[in-house]
């Protein structure tokens, strides 16, 4: 909803802007964020063209509020669409609305059955699109039984040249759109989520790109990809297994690299590509065995939560710059409205900060999560052992995160703190060796919790839960 009073923009050689969200991939399998595999040649040609954030945070570990804050802005204290409030609160002003609102056409589409009409992501789109609806199975069923269905039908899709998990398909409509759009007088805001990186990994014509040649390719599909089936300990996995799926995730990655590399190129050959606000990110990463643990619940690690934010816009950002201090995704939209020169009321409501780096700007010194556990996945998890004892899980999670140190605080009163400059991996939880560390940033985090509104401010912990 926006307010009254918001005059149009003037729409003379103002941007297009190409928003793509590649769903669940982790900042650190991208070649152009140091990883030892060439995985992601056409963004890093992107990143090489504009400017690449080191240390992007995403707010939640998962799609759903991850998404809610890259649309508003807000984090899931705020906007609260998480897993208790399972969808956008029409209330709330989105990205989408407000290009709209300035004279922009509007498209979204959707390959994740999370970013769908029924959780009102379609706010503010002129055109939304979700591909695959048999991916809403998803919301009414078993998420067992889901991924086991669902690579099934893509494993048939393949063999029948239908390649992927949506990019093909998406590509085809995205390109037709912003050619039919090239020719308007207004821009275009496009958004795109892509599912390549998300399980089940493999279901792409790149399965074999960086597996071994010792593994078969019948080896690599009988590896477990069912993460209950692994957090309930009724499958044993060891760390062959979990290389095994990060060679299929990386093939997955490339995958997604090219299909994203065919809108580049379409943009390029209609000469709008330096036109146009290119900005590649993702919603939340993913776990092969850290922690012990397996997919994007449960836990506020920096394998879920370090995720890539990359802009090409050569009218402001220099080409091939890095900047090292910590963003997060609700930087993206503030970010928008400062090259757009939007003065918008209520912009006092987005909790993100620019990335221009103007100098009457505040930039946040931390970085903020949240997690609260999804019914739906304890749900599948205690269906696949029902013996599995699941009290560790049913918790809410709070991250503060600053260049140095990482604070969990847990509703069960299971809290961690990690020295991050010097435990990447955060294998070495310090609470108990540094106590007024952890008081320090949990003062922090609750003064950051209580100076807005649409929070609860009584955090009580949940002992025993």
């Amino acid at each position: 909803v926006i307010r009254e009073g918001n005059a149009p923009l003037d729409l003379k050689d103002r941007p297009n802007i190409l928003l793509i969200v590649m769903d669940t991939l982790r900042a650190d399998h991208l070649s152009c964020y140091g990883y030892n595999r060439n995985t992601t040649p056409n963004i890093d040609r992107i990143a090489t063209e504009g400017v690449l954030f080191e240390n992007n945070i995403s707010t939640a570990s998962w799609t759903l509020p991850a998404h809610a804050s890259i649309f508003t802005g807000m984090f899931s204290s705020k906007h609260r669409a998480n897993s208790e409030h399972l969808y956008l609160d029409d209330k709330l002003t989105t990205l989408a609305e407000l290009m709209r609102l300035y004279g922009y056409k509007t498209f979204g589409f959707s390959n994740n059955p999370y970013i769908i009409p029924e959780k009102n992501f379609n706010q503010g789109f002129d055109v939304f699109n979700v591909i695959d609806p048999l991916q809403n199975y998803i919301l009414v069923g078993d998420l067992s039984e889901f991924l086991l269905i669902k690579k099934a039908i893509w494993h048939i899709q393949n063999l029948l040249d239908m390649r992927d998990k949506g990019a093909y398909k998406t590509n085809k409509i995205v390109k037709k759109w912003i050619s039919g759009s090239h020719y308007t007088k207004s821009p275009f805001f496009i958004f795109i989520n892509y599912m390549e990186p998300h399980t089940p990994y493999g279901a792409t014509p790149y399965f074999r790109r960086w597996l071994d040649k010792d593994i078969s390719t019948k080896m690599a599909k009988g590896v477990n990809q069912i993460p209950y089936a692994y957090l309930s300990g009724k499958v044993k996995m060891d760390d062959k297994d979990f290389k095994i799926l990060r060679d299929l995730y990386d093939a997955d990655i490339s995958y997604l690299d090219f299909r994203i590399g065919q809108i580049l190129d379409h943009l390029r050959g209609l000469d709008i590509l330096d036109k146009t606000i290119v900005i590649i990110t993702s919603d939340h990463g993913e776990m092969f065995g850290e922690h012990n643990l397996m997919t994007h619940h449960l836990c506020l690690y920096d394998s879920l939560l370090h995720v890539p934010l990359i802009i090409r816009y050569p009218e402001v950002f220099k080409p091939g710059l890095r900047i090292k201090r910590q963003t997060q995704i609700t930087d993206i939209f503030p970010t928008i409205l400062d090259i757009l020169e939007i003065d918008w009321d209520d912009r006092k409501e987005i909790q993100g900060h620019t990335l221009l780096q103007r100098p009457q700007q505040h930039n946040q010194s931390f970085a903020i999560a949240e997690y609260s556990v999804l019914d739906s996945f304890l749900d599948s998890l205690s269906k696949m052992e029902p013996d599995t004892d699941l009290s560790a899980y049913v918790r809410r999670l709070k991250a503060v995160r600053t260049d140095e140190y990482k604070y969990i605080w847990a509703s069960n009163g299971r809290d961690e703190l990690y020295k991050i400059d010097d435990d990447p991996k955060e294998l070495n939880n310090i609470i108990m060796t540094h106590p007024q560390k952890a008081k320090e940033l949990e003062i922090l985090l609750n003064d950051w919790l209580s100076s807005f509104e649409h929070y609860k401010t009584d955090i009580g912990r949940e002992r025993g839960m």
